[in-house]
């Protein structure tokens, strides 16, 4: 029962990121308008707290989908995870390419990489730490 809440949280996850990343209006300028609009912070930082929440969106979602596809798989598996969220990052990048008014990122891919290491490893801790 476990392992079909968690196989419905991922591909909830990964439906998420599909359907934000196709949508033109989650560009780095319409997050960049709300924010402005808003959040009380000064127009001076409007483009820093813009970069630090669409770079910490995307750390959170491909973590938290590597986290899933882990704790799907029966033993304590953390590379293919990792290369699974990796590979479904870099197609998420190509299928940006055919938005109109977004655009695809190798940078982009590392940084979704990235994030799926981190919440890995912050799995891969708190697993190691209840065992003990």
């Amino acid at each position: 029962m476990k392992k079909r809440i968690f196989i419905i949280a991922a591909l909830a996850v990964a439906a998420g990121i599909f359907l934000v990343t196709r949508s033109p209006g989650a560009t780095g300028g319409s997050t960049y308008e709300w924010i402005a609009r808003e959040l009380p912070v000064g127009q001076q930082s409007v483009p820093w707290v813009n970069y630090f929440f669409r770079k910490a969106m995307h750390l959170m979602s491909f973590g938290g989908l590597a986290v899933l596809l882990s704790l799907i798989l029966k033993r304590r598996r953390y590379l293919l995870p990792w290369l699974i969220v990796t590979i479904y990052a870099a197609t998420d990048e190509v299928h940006q390419l055919y938005v109109p008014g977004r655009s695809g990122s190798i940078k982009d891919v590392l940084l979704d990489s990235f994030g799926a290491a981190c919440g890995l490893g912050i799995l891969f801790l708190i697993r190691r730490r209840r065992s003990r």
